[in-house]
């Protein structure tokens, strides 16, 4: 990722540094993305679709359950940490810290003893029983909360690589191991495979624990903490909404795929939507790495080297971003017959669809990273809602129809109407155009 912001030093230094954690973060998310891919192939060969869909439909079912655990604190916690070091405010950002792990504790333990009271009462104790999963896979819930807190910190503070290696590089290679050891010994079903997926959490949140307190500086370890309690709830409210919203609007779909469509449906969705994924692997490894420069950059009123940052960025990414997206279109029946085999065939128009989606978040640039960044919080809102708007509308619609089609062109759909929102927005609010194909010397 080449970035020439200026050809002053600051600007140098900048590029130079951004270069070398996008490679950095890039190596690990290929690998990740690698190790994701083996995970996915391995589950939904052995499982077939219905095994593989019971699974899927759980963790989902539990990321949706966890929404009010994390709310809006990761990413309050990227941003506010960035703007305290600036500043060297490290009471504050120990303040931060601490309120942050609170909240996150009492509200995973909230949750946990309601669901599990639940899961108690419904669960037939069938290895098959979807309530039976579910209540397997509730401890991801603070798990993955706590987790998302320490990564969130540390990207904050710049340690990019860092904050996404318990994520990207040990949870799910602990995970690949776990499920390799269950096929080993002739015992992976949907519940071992949630049992290993809790333990690679648990690692994993470990992992992320030491990081943290060996890459923390100094200065936070000896501050005396100090709150701004009010502050950060009115922050935090439209992070919080941003939060649901986007997690409602990703898995929202798997849901009323389980609900309105046969559980097949759902493993055969899930394979289209992991693959169309990769088309979007440029993206999600520049947002990593630029997130805090953003929120740097705008604090400071450096307005022109953000322009370049997000436009010289996103013509990366496109350009990264196109070779997947030909190959889903032209080639993607061989790939999923020849990845996943022939029961997976009927996944091919749902990856196209979805191919199509992907590829126009990837050209619109980092729109929804650009607002968060820099306060503009409630126009992210209001996308996310029209794109939920859009999800729910034309899932309830689509899926009873059509089933993984359904739900490609609802998501599709709703790709394509939150990036258009934004776009717009990011230049309202910013005066910057974040497409890959703006001219620079013309974006302000």
């Amino acid at each position: 990722m080449v970035l020439r912001l200026n050809a002053d030093k600051p600007g140098k230094t900048l590029r130079r540094e951004l270069m070398s954690k996008a490679f950095a973060v890039g190596g690990m998310k290929i690998a990740s993305i690698a190790l994701s891919f083996i995970i996915s192939l391995l589950l939904a060969r052995q499982l077939q679709p219905e095994g593989y869909g019971s699974y899927v439909f759980v963790v989902s079912l539990v990321t949706l359950i966890a929404l009010p655990v994390n709310a809006g604190i990761p990413r309050l916690l990227v941003r506010e940490v960035a703007k305290y070091q600036v500043d060297d405010r490290w009471n504050l950002m120990r303040g931060l810290l601490r309120r942050g792990h609170q909240v996150t504790m009492l509200l995973s333990v909230l949750i946990l003893f309601v669901i599990i009271i639940l899961c108690s009462v419904k669960a037939s104790w069938n290895i098959d029983d979807q309530w039976t999963l579910l209540l397997l896979a509730v401890p991801l819930i603070p798990l993955m909360a706590l987790r998302n807190l320490r990564s969130s910190v540390l990207q904050g503070l710049r340690k990019v690589v860092q904050g996404q290696m318990p994520e990207m590089v040990v949870q799910p290679s602990v995970f690949l191991a776990g499920i390799s050891f269950l096929l080993a010994i002739g015992m992976l079903s949907p519940a071992w495979t949630i049992v290993a997926r809790v333990g690679a959490s648990f690692v994993s949140f470990g992992v992320g624990t030491w990081l943290l307190l060996k890459m923390l500086p100094v200065e936070v370890h000896e501050a005396t903490p100090e709150y701004e309690d009010k502050p950060w709830l009115r922050a935090l409210v439209p992070f919080t909404l941003l939060a649901g919203v986007s997690i409602l609007s990703s898995e929202t779909i798997i849901v009323l795929l389980g609900i309105f469509a046969d559980i097949k449906d759902v493993g055969l969705y899930r394979v289209a939507s992991s693959g169309a994924l990769f088309v979007s692997l440029p993206l999600m490894i520049v947002n990593s790495v630029i997130s805090p420069y953003v929120s740097r950059l705008y604090h400071e009123g450096d307005m022109k080297r953000l322009q370049v940052m997000a436009t010289k960025s996103a013509r990366v990414v496109l350009v990264c971003a196109l070779p997947f997206s030909l190959l889903f279109v032209f080639q993607g029946d061989r790939v999923l017959d020849l990845l996943f085999g022939k029961e997976y065939l009927a996944a091919h128009a749902a990856l196209v669809i979805l191919t199509v989606g992907h590829i126009v978040n990837a050209a619109m640039g980092s729109v929804g990273l650009l607002l968060t960044m820099t306060g503009h919080e409630r126009q992210t809102l209001n996308g996310l809602l029209m794109a939920l708007g859009v999800t729910v509308v034309f899932s309830a619609a689509l899926i009873p129809l059509y089933g993984t089609v359904g739900a490609a062109i609802a998501s599709t759909l709703s790709l394509i109407t939150w990036n258009v929102y934004l776009y717009k927005q990011v230049y309202e609010q910013l005066r910057i155009k974040s497409a890959a194909w703006v001219s620079i010397s013309r974006a302000s």
